[in-house]
């Protein structure tokens, strides 16, 4: 089983879409919506190849919460390094890495 690590940009992201839901839709939202990005991390951190293949080269990509958001990450040795969490509504680049 891998680690994980989340990168600041990734973190301030979480953190970010944390707030967003628990204003719109309530903080029990919100805290399903984290549970779901830790839940499916962890099954990538047991099968780091399960995401998709990436739009920017050598990173993967899991789609939690019906789809709604897009983690992206790369597998570095022993560790899957969170690159970023956004809304799969938003534009995604290698700039956004």
């Amino acid at each position: 089983m891998l680690n994980i690590l989340w990168s600041e940009r990734a973190l301030r992201r979480r953190i970010e879409i944390y707030v967003a839901v628990a204003e719109y839709a309530g903080v029990q939202s919100a805290d399903y919506y984290m549970s779901e990005f830790d839940r499916v991390l962890d099954l990538a951190a047991a099968n780091p190849k399960m995401g998709k293949i990436g739009i920017v080269p050598h990173t993967r990509e899991l789609y939690p919460v019906k789809h709604k958001y897009r983690i992206v990450y790369k597998i570095q040795q022993d560790t899957i390094f969170v690159l970023t969490v956004k809304s799969c509504r938003q534009l995604h680049t290698a700039q956004d890495c």
